[in-house]
């Protein structure tokens, strides 16, 4: 008794069939013959079939149908010998052409030469090998492994599925792809790796990329490199498109440009009339030479406004050692405004072309309104020398002619604070041109004074009286006119 084994089987439910993988159930030499028993293995269990008929090598019928059906299954044949002697007569000469071409196939495996072809006489496979005596020749074993990097080299793609070392330089002549990570490592510190697009470089000391123009042979041509907690580009960069700086931009060197614009992204919207808005600011300064309460250093600005609904200006301030922060109003309309030192006077224009109305005045008015202003002395609030200076106040002045005094409101953003306030300046070219007057007016009568003065006679005496002096003057001066 004896069980065959060889390949797998497969089989349907409520069939009668089986249908083998790598089988030869009609070979002679087997036993396999009609009651012989078929086990299929499962798990932990087996079912058992009678064999009604052998139909050829890979097909059986059952006496029943099967009861669970399976596929690729595990199996075995429980086999015997024949009863009747012409039958075991036939099952033993299979047997011994069995063994013979069993023998025949080691015998040509052992003496041949070159490829040879064997064939298994169960389940009747084909396999070319070199024969042995081909086999053992170290030229052979080389020239297979010569072919097999050859084969590398020429196949489509090649998978390796183990860390490959090479002990030389390893030269591509197209693209290298890559799943992971290409890296260059010598220790967990000091390595530089690509990875999905990302270049990481780390290193004991400081890491570095350089650039190299026709293979030369300095240190580099260019060099990118990080310094002091920034990158730094040698011997220069130059940006062809946009640069944006969300942190303090330092200047190092000189800077030069056709030109510099700082402008804000977006405009705002929907602001409130009298709203002052600051475009970027351009500042000069010291580090801290020259810092008080009002500023950390000293320092010059410049920069853009508009007071929403009113005008719009160009602002210089200025600022440090102990003075107040001065700004200065360059107006779209001409006008220069100062924050403490009052708005700038221009020379003003007398061409008669540019007048008309023009008519002859006698003064009087002049004098009277020079007369009416009242001289003071004062200190101005923010002198911490605290000088006593000399003149009148705008206030008064208006009082005296609305036209010596002009009304300035002026509007300016101290740090992030708005300040409004309506200064009173005073005109000072209506002021001169009332002096003006007033000194022709006094002229005309010290010349009248004179005058009589010279015609009177030696002994005649000059009446002083103040109201002699008026109505001599007055006589005079109508004389004059």
């Amino acid at each position: 008794m004896a069980m065959y084994e060889v390949g797998t089987v497969t089989g349907a439910a409520n069939q009668a069939k089986v249908t083998g993988i790598s089988t030869k159930w009609s070979e002679p030499a087997l036993g396999i013959q009609e009651g012989s028993i078929l086990v299929i293995y499962r798990n932990g269990s087996a079912d058992l079939y009678a064999i009604k008929s052998v139909n050829n090598d890979t097909q059986l019928t059952l006496t029943r149908n099967i009861t669970t059906a399976f596929s690729g299954a595990k199996y075995g044949i429980i086999t015997s010998e024949t009863a009747s002697t012409s039958s075991f007569a036939n099952q033993l000469a299979s047997a011994f052409t069995l063994w013979r071409n069993v023998v025949q196939g080691w015998s040509t495996a052992l003496t041949g030469s070159g490829d040879i072809t064997m064939t298994d006489p169960i389940t009747g496979t084909s396999v070319t090998v070199p024969a042995v005596s081909g086999m053992a020749r170290a030229s052979d074993l080389a020239e297979l492994r010569n072919s097999l990097k050859d084969s590398a080299k020429t196949s489509a793609a090649n998978t390796f599925t183990q860390t490959q070392i090479f002990s030389k330089g390893v030269t591509f002549s197209a693209t290298i792809t890559a799943a992971g990570q290409i890296l260059r490592k010598n220790s967990n510190t000091q390595f530089t790796a690509i990875d999905a697009g990302n270049l990481e470089i780390s290193s004991d000391t400081t890491p570095y990329i350089d650039f190299h123009h026709k293979g030369s042979s300095a240190d580099y041509t260019h060099r990118i490199i990080t310094e002091d907690g920034a990158l730094a580009v040698y011997p220069g960069l130059r940006i062809r498109g946009g640069l944006g700086v969300y942190g303090i931009a330092t200047q190092y060197g000189d800077l030069y440009g056709q030109a510099f614009i700082a402008r804000l992204n977006t405009d705002p919207g929907n602001i409130a009339n009298g709203t002052v808005l600051q475009a970027p600011r351009f500042t000069s300064r010291f580090n801290t030479r020259g810092s008080d309460g009002n500023v950390d250093g000293g320092q010059a600005a410049m920069w853009f406004e508009e007071q929403v609904g009113t005008n719009h200006r160009l602002i210089l301030s200025v600022g440090g050692f102990s003075q107040p922060i001065q700004y200065w109003q360059f107006l779209a309309d001409g006008n220069i405004y100062g924050s403490q030192r009052g708005s700038v006077q221009f020379l003003g224009t007398s061409d008669a072309r540019l007048k008309h109305d023009i008519t002859p005045t006698d003064g009087q008015q002049s004098v009277d309104r020079i007369k009416a202003l009242e001289l003071v002395t004062f200190v101005y609030n923010d002198d911490e020398q605290n000088r006593v200076r000399r003149g009148i106040i705008a206030q008064q002045a208006e009082e005296v002619d609305e036209q010596y005094v002009k009304h300035v409101n002026i509007s300016y953003l101290d740090g992030n604070k708005q300040v409004n306030s309506e200064r009173l300046q005073l005109d000072n070219n209506v002021i001169m041109m009332d002096t003006l007057a007033a000194v022709k007016v006094l002229i005309k009568r010290v010349e009248a004074l004179e005058n009589k003065i010279n015609s009177s006679e030696g002994g005649d005496a000059i009446n002083t009286n103040q109201n002699t002096f008026d109505t001599g003057v007055a006589m005079s001066s109508e004389q004059l006119n």
